[in-house]
């Protein structure tokens, strides 16, 4: 099964709500972190990792806080996870740790695994932040609740 960091996960989460929230000023990272249930020592060291990426800017003094950097369109889910993961490694890995695993010596799930690798990487990098706040849009039970960063 492919599990991704708790890193991951909350940065993710983190970016989601900061997209929500992309119309109004700078969100607090305490905020962030109270809103979405995450450590805020945690997530603020996830935030600065994604402000060095570029994915996000941070701004300081009173009124600061963090917002997008880019257009959330412009951020493929491939690039955000990236920056925790080693998504490369991941996608030249046997599924069962063979380090012989290749094209011309396969292991037994070597040509299964390699199209639902493939299938995970499409969609990485065709799915970018506004695509994931849609999906949990429609999942949400409580759509349309507003926060204030």
């Amino acid at each position: 099964m492919l599990i991704f960091s708790k890193s991951t996960q909350y940065a993710v989460r983190a970016l989601s709500y900061l997209v929500k929230h992309q119309d109004e000023a700078p969100c607090r990272g305490e905020i962030i972190a109270k809103e979405e249930g995450i450590p805020k020592h945690f997530l603020s060291k996830l935030l600065q990792q994604l402000v060095q990426a570029k994915i996000l800017k941070s701004t300081k003094g009173p009124n600061g806080g963090f917002s997008l950097a880019k257009d959330p369109k412009e951020v493929s889910l491939f690039q955000v996870m990236n920056v925790f993961e080693d998504l490369e490694t991941f996608f030249e890995t046997c599924a069962i740790g063979d380090r012989r695993c290749s094209e011309k010596e396969p292991c037994p799930l070597h040509q299964d695994y390699n199209d639902i690798r493939q299938n995970i990487r499409e969609y990485l990098l065709t799915s970018n932040l506004e695509t994931l706040v849609e999906v949990e849009d429609l999942k949400s039970p409580v759509a349309g609740k507003q926060w204030a960063c």
